[in-house]
């Protein structure tokens, strides 16, 4: 599986930590634990961070709105596009794009009316970040029933090099989401940006929703 999102932060999934029995008992199943949770199958873990993944694989393609300057650009760049390959050296050797970039008017007019709407322009990664952080906060959730708080700045000394890394021991759920976004999707967050990140998170999306039960938590075994 891959998935690499461009923008202010790279998202790039790790295949080979993804495949890692050691990685998620250090970084998911020991923080849990920690919590007095418990700890999630291997096999579970990878669907649900296969399926996170796929939602921000998706995410990227919804990308962020072109500024005015860049669709202005655009719009030129078509026109004297179109414009030589309407002479006869070219007009039967490019039918196709030609209809492409004609039928690309609605979709520019489209961008420029959102641009209207919204004019500040969008990072795209800011959002997918926030909706992994929201599904990690949902896992997070359903196996400690426990939210993500404590002291962020609780910096670990017993780590060279590692100063500004989150203490398993007084806040672990926010390392496992600092761990999850470095270790999985090579995102390195610092004790700052995990607390803007999960606060943030916990301001645009519903903060009671979260913790309905699951469907398998519904089921019950005999």
């Amino acid at each position: 599986m891959t998935i690499i999102v461009h923008g202010e932060t790279d998202i790039i999934f790790n295949n080979k930590a993804w495949e890692s029995r050691q990685s998620f008992e250090d970084y998911v199943e020991a923080p849990i634990k920690q919590a007095g949770g418990i700890g999630p199958r291997f096999g579970y873990w990878k669907t649900y961070l296969e399926g996170i993944a796929m939602v921000a694989n998706t995410s990227k393609y919804l990308g962020p709105i072109p500024t005015n300057a860049q669709m202005e650009k655009f719009i030129n760049t078509v026109n004297l596009l179109l414009d030589q390959l309407e002479t006869k050296e070219f007009r039967e050797h490019y039918e196709e794009l030609i209809e492409e970039l004609i039928m690309s008017g609605e979709t520019t007019r489209s961008l420029i009316e959102k641009r209207k709407e919204n004019p500040k322009k969008k990072k795209v990664t800011d959002d997918i970040k926030l909706k992994i952080c929201d599904s990690l906060r949902r896992f997070w959730w359903h196996h400690t029933k426990q939210t993500i708080t404590g002291s962020f700045d609780n910096k670990n000394p017993d780590i060279p090099g590692n100063q500004d890394e989150q203490n398993v021991l007084s806040n672990p759920g926010a390392y496992f989401v600092q761990k999850v976004f470095d270790i999985y999707l090579g995102v390195k967050l610092d004790n700052r940006q995990v607390r803007s990140l999960i606060e943030a998170t916990e301001k645009k999306y519903n903060r009671a929703e979260y913790k309905f039960p699951l469907t398998w938590e519904l089921v019950k075994v005999d």
